[in-house]
């Protein structure tokens, strides 16, 4: 290797690790993270769960949701020793070992690989969330790598082949088991590229078949040596056959057109390299069609299809002399190479600066964790509120992780464990009155804390707070710009009502910020003052109920009191965009 090939080479690993780190850059956020988190808590301090610890309405109930077992565990002792730096840690390190190993497939040509995993990176971003499929996407990078290596041999650098290939066998079996355990009936995802190796080895009649068939039955018996055992394979037929996949976004067929539109290129590139290949053309085709479809089955699939298209490319084009010989005519020109490396590393970078300034416009970038409906579950802790207490599905999570073990959730994101019944009655209360009544019946509801932002996916009105508000049994005592809580007329909230109660502000109102517009007379102005101020003192990071009463004071000729709600808006988002159009409005 020349002195400029080795500078090449270590630049381009470079800029693949900072612009991973960049893009993953982010505080804990994930909704799943936070029962993820408790149920590996719960697991080192008192064990096996047998019974739901966690949810009111599955009292008594077997605990489904243990495939991912050891993952959550190690999530814990790490939230443990470094808090949310700990786990941030961790999610960055396995998503730079599984895409930077994709480079060890050609650790000559790591320019310009190094630009292709750059733009795998930007595909796969969302998906880099602390939870345990962390670990399926690592794991199967490296399940590529090693079945490409086996694919490869033998070749001329290998002194003893049968050792090799050993060696890659007990590899993949090792991490069948890891993965088993990490991430249960996930690691059946393994079976694909071996059994396309298989398939492979039986066409070419190279003597590698027998071998193959012996480290899939050891992947086989690696499976189920786990805590689980037969469970990981009940769990993932619950998976493809429970009806409740269809309410969760990951585990939906993404439109044709997001499919396309992500990984349209990726498919190009990958067919173009395949038809000007002759390596193992068989497997390749198998692998790329397998995990093309298997994408189009769920978005959870999508990046899997991603690393295979990646490491099909890297491998493919290792061994197209075409190509080889291009690149090392580019490497004896540095500067052209440079400028060349220069203009394809903005193709990804341009792709993620739309992302990357949400992220900063949400506070979302850097340590930490990003928990929005904190201040709603601590008005519930310290307002006095008690009884069974009913939560929307996306918070579920985190309020789970708050009030372990003594407030108990209604429902999370353990799809599974509750059923289709259950979720679809629960989703169902979310537009209509009646089966709302029907839960607050059954369940005996005391208090609601609900995530009341429109999704399109499920439904166009303001989930539950629409028919809550109309509800002369329910009372909202708190609102922000995620959540509202709402407390039943009871006489054991009586005194919670008769303090915080809201007069005229809806959720509907703040997030549109319309309230303007259904309020005449000054007695409803003055009460849409004293609503704003109490959403403004009950969650200390609001800043929309502060832009409200600014165009109050404005309407009121008060400019004293509208100059203070805009400074104390811009002091706590100092860079939200909204908060500083306002000031260059009013100021």
């Amino acid at each position: 290797m020349t002195h400029t090939a080795r500078i090449i080479r270590k630049a381009g690993i470079a800029t693949a690790t900072l612009f991973i780190l960049w893009t993953l850059w982010y505080k804990v956020n994930d909704a799943d993270f936070w029962w993820h988190l408790t149920a590996g808590q719960v697991m080192l301090s008192d064990g096996w769960i047998q019974t739901d610890p966690f949810a009111h309405t599955r009292e008594g109930l077997p605990y489904l949701a243990t495939h991912g077992w050891l993952s959550e565990v190690i999530l814990a002792l790490l939230w443990s020793i470094g808090g949310s730096t700990g786990v941030i840690l961790l999610r960055i390190s396995l998503a730079l070992t599984a895409l930077l190993s994709l480079l060890l497939i050609d650790t000559r040509r790591v320019w310009p690989n190094a630009l292709l995993v750059m733009l795998s990176t930007v595909l796969m971003r969302s998906v880099w969330q602390d939870r345990p499929q962390m670990w399926t996407y690592t794991l199967f990078a490296l399940t590529l790598i090693l079945v490409i290596e086996f694919a490869n041999s033998p070749n001329e650098r290998e002194n003893n082949r049968t050792k090799n290939l050993y060696k890659y066998g007990a590899l993949l079996v090792l991490i069948q088991w890891l993965w088993s355990n990490l991430h249960g009936g996930a690691s059946l995802i393994m079976l694909a590229p071996v059994g396309a190796l298989f398939i492979q080895s039986l066409l070419d009649k190279r003597g590698e078949a027998k071998m193959i068939f012996m480290v899939m039955l050891g992947m086989g018996i690696a499976f189920f040596l786990t805590p689980n055992g037969i469970h990981n394979l009940r769990y993932v037929s619950y998976l493809f056959t429970d009806q409740t996949a269809q309410f969760i976004q990951e585990w939906r067929p993404p439109s044709l057109r997001k499919y396309l539109l992500q990984l349209g290129p990726l498919w190009f590139i990958t067919i173009a390299v395949l038809r000007s290949g002759r390596h193992q053309r068989l497997f390749s085709w198998l692998l790329l069609i397998t995990f093309g479809v298997l994408a189009g089955t769920a978005v959870r699939h999508i990046p899997l299809f991603i690393l295979t298209a990646t490491a099909l490319i890297i491998w493919q084009l290792k061994h197209n002399e075409h190509w080889q010989s291009l690149l090392t005519q580019t490497e004896s020109e540095p500067q052209k190479c440079i400028a060349l490396s220069l203009l394809a590393a903005t193709v990804p970078i341009l792709i993620f600066l739309p992302t990357s300034k949400v992220l900063q416009n949400a506070e979302m970038v850097g340590l930490g964790t990003h928990e929005p409906y904190a201040t709603a579950y601590e008005f519930v802790e310290t307002s006095g509120l008690t009884g069974n207490m009913f939560n929307t599905y996306d918070i579920g999570g985190y309020l789970l992780y708050r009030g372990y073990p003594d407030r108990k959730v209604f429902v999370d994101g353990r799809n599974i464990d509750y059923g289709y019944n259950f979720l679809s009655k629960t989703l169902a209360a979310a537009q209509n009155a009646d089966t709302w009544n029907e839960l607050e019946e059954e369940y005996q509801l005391t208090h609601a804390v609900v995530s009341y932002l429109p999704q399109e996916e499920l439904w166009e009105n303001y989930p539950y707070t629409n028919h809550l508000d109309a509800n002369p049994d329910w009372k909202m005592v708190y609102l922000d710009e995620f959540a509202a809580v709402y407390a039943k007329n009871t006489p054991e909230n009586a005194a919670v009502i008769k303090n915080f109660k809201y007069e005229i502000l809806t959720p509907e109102h703040l997030h549109k910020m319309d309230i303007f517009r259904h309020i005449a007379g000054q007695d409803q102005g003055h009460a849409a003052e004293r609503d704003l101020l109490r959403v403004a003192l009950q969650a200390p990071q609001s800043t929309t109920s502060l832009l409200l009463l600014a165009e109050l004071y404005d309407r009121s000729d008060l400019q004293e009191d509208l100059r203070t709600v805009l400074l104390e808006a811009q002091r706590r988002k100092p860079n939200d965009l909204l908060v500083q159009e306002y000031l260059d409005q009013y100021l």
